[in-house]
């Protein structure tokens, strides 16, 4: 389905934390040895606020996409970005709108609830929060006190990206992932679509726009089409660079686990620490090649090419 009621809109997407923030200096994260034992989602045995964060923001972006708008995701390639360089980029763009997509976090293990933290001077940014706390009730999802937060100065939530953004801007925490049923759900990606369609509808409120009744049924259901048996060419897929050899062995685990393609490393150079990217096995015919590029890029949130065979 696709229908460009967000035609027109600008909107910069930010994954909350970077890829290393937990397996650097453990935080933004927890041990969670009951996901290991208890999760049919990880067998890690911990867990990173950045994982689950990075999975609601490529499904955001993919139904954003795909109601027209235009969707800045700086992450990607798998590029990290610091606090002041997301700023910088919201700051340089000006977009309409800038969504930094978190989960929070507190010593209190029963503590749950999603909240959308605002410019405390912005009725603007007030009304972006509104639209999330209503949007997330709506799905069934628990509300943090009544889901609105000002960031004010002198507060624990005087957020560096919300007082220095320019336009615009929301921090969405969705639920804590201190709490084990809140860090289960946070894993399940059917919950992740849900939140990132939480999302979705809080933009379409915001601008105005009625939300499509049918989205939520639609999404993550891919009609494959049918594939011209005579097109005889070969193709193969190619990803993004990514930035570290941690995310190209996720990722190339990722590619593995749901389909049973050859996936192949590939160097951007013969230099010192080279970017490294995904290569598939040959994929026979343009349309079919076209069908996964478009499906990979919408479900994993990379950027895909397609090369093809001499």
């Amino acid at each position: 389905m696709r229908v460009d009621i967000l035609k027109g809109k600008e909107i910069v997407v930010f994954a909350g934390h970077q890829s290393d923030t937990w397996s650097k200096h453990r935080s933004k994260g927890r041990y969670a040895k009951f996901v290991k034992e208890k999760s049919e989602y990880s067998d890690v045995g911990e867990y990173a606020e950045f994982e689950s964060n990075l999975d609601i923001a490529r499904n955001l972006i993919g139904g954003l996409r795909k109601l027209g708008a235009t969707v800045h995701f700086p992450q990607e390639d798998g590029t990290d970005f610091t606090l002041n360089q997301r700023v910088q980029f919201c700051n340089r763009v000006r977009p309409d709108l800038n969504i930094f997509v978190h989960s929070n976090a507190t010593n209190n293990d029963n503590t749950r609830g999603f909240a959308g933290f605002y410019y405390y001077r912005s009725n603007d940014s007030k009304r972006l929060a509104e639209c999330y706390a209503s949007s997330v009730e709506k799905r069934g999802y628990p509300l943090w006190s009544n889901g609105l937060y000002p960031c004010e100065p002198g507060t624990w939530s005087w957020f560096y990206v919300i007082r220095k953004t320019l336009d615009n801007c929301i921090l969405t925490e969705n639920d804590f992932f201190t709490n084990d049923v809140a860090v289960e759900m946070l894993l399940n990606p059917n919950h992740q679509d849900k939140i990132a369609q939480a999302h979705i509808e809080m933009v379409c409120m915001y601008f105005n726009v009625k939300y499509p009744s049918n989205f939520d049924k639609n999404e993550g259901k891919d009609k494959k089409p049918k594939f011209d048996e005579k097109d005889d060419r070969l193709y193969r897929l190619v990803t993004g660079s990514f930035a570290n050899a941690k995310q190209l062995s996720n990722a190339k685990d990722k590619l593995l686990n749901k389909f049973s393609w050859t996936v192949y490393e590939k160097a951007d150079s013969t230099g010192f620490n080279p970017a490294f990217r995904l290569v598939t096995g040959t994929l026979r015919g343009k349309k079919k090649a076209k069908y996964y590029k478009k499906w990979i890029e919408k479900h994993f949130g990379w950027t895909m090419y397609l090369k093809e065979e001499n």
